[in-house]
């Protein structure tokens, strides 16, 4: 029988910044980690990413993926610092080779603005491998998988994703939606996954919207049913002491509204939910 290898045995996922582009003390932009035995993943680097990874001991060199869900700043806007920090470190720096992931065209549209803000941010990374994905695309990145699905989100391509990894002894699955409104994809997204990261940034109305409210959020985990349920990227209204509560009244499923720092174990024996950042 194969050995598990140590990526197989802890991994976990760890939510960096749980806030929208409103500022707030205690929430960052959106940011998430997939971290495993010395390796790491970055799911949407908003600004502040490179900080909270610093505080979540997660080095920049252990990074291997930048992937993203769509074009909205605050969901990329620390790849600018990362590719500043990789073009300008002292050579004394390892420079790991990373992979830039996100839907179709976001190289160009960062290529871009790279031009207009100082073109060494891509001249100097050249090193860099960047990969293009559309729905129902596969980026097998050796210590996970992670497949893109289409979402619903203004008039951008936007994507959430499902990913999935471990051993013979353990497999795990997490669906992280990006940014969306309410939308069938997601449901199926989210069908049976382990655990279910969800955008919840509005309070509900009767008006359309283009992210999902503590009411949609549960309808769709009515029907996916994932085992694990975690609620992100927040705008200030929707923290209304007792909104989110009300919405998920009888629902008989765990949940949590994540922190900035909150960690969610995959594998491995780290007790679920732990919050490292306080």
């Amino acid at each position: 029988m194969r050995a598990a290898t140590a990526h197989e045995e802890a991994m976990e996922w760890v939510v960096l910044g749980t806030g929208t582009m409103v500022p707030h003390a205690e929430r960052g932009c959106a940011s998430h980690a997939l971290v495993g035995d010395g390796v790491a993943a970055l799911f949407d680097a908003g600004s502040g990413a490179k900080d909270r990874l610093a505080r979540a001991g997660i080095g920049l060199d252990s990074v291997t993926h930048l992937v993203f869900s769509h074009t909205h700043l605050d969901h990329w806007a620390d790849l600018l610092t990362l590719l500043f920090f990789r073009a300008y470190a002292p050579v004394e720096i390892r420079r790991p080779r990373q992979v830039i992931v996100g839907p179709t065209g976001f190289r160009e549209h960062v290529r871009r603005v790279c031009d207009a803000a100082d073109s060494a941010l891509i001249e100097r990374n050249e090193d860099l491998e960047w990969i293009d994905l559309a729905a129902g695309d596969v980026l097998d990145a050796g210590w996970f998988k992670a497949t893109a699905w289409p979402m619903t989100h203004c008039d951008l391509r936007a994507l959430g994703f499902r990913i999935e990894g471990g051993g013979a002894s353990r497999r795990w699955s997490l669906a992280y939606s990006g940014d969306t409104e309410p939308c069938d994809s997601l449901v199926e997204l989210s069908r049976g996954a382990d655990c279910l990261v969800c955008e919840c940034a509005v309070a509900p109305s009767d008006k359309p919207s283009v992210h999902m409210s503590p009411d949609g959020v549960r309808r769709v985990a009515d029907a996916a049913r994932p085992g694990k349920l975690v609620l992100t990227h927040l705008y200030p209204e929707v923290l209304v002491p007792g909104m989110i509560e009300r919405a998920f009244e009888g629902y008989e499923g765990e949940w949590l509204v994540a922190s900035d720092g909150t960690r969610i174990a995959l594998s491995g024996d780290q007790p679920p939910g732990e919050n490292m950042m306080g």
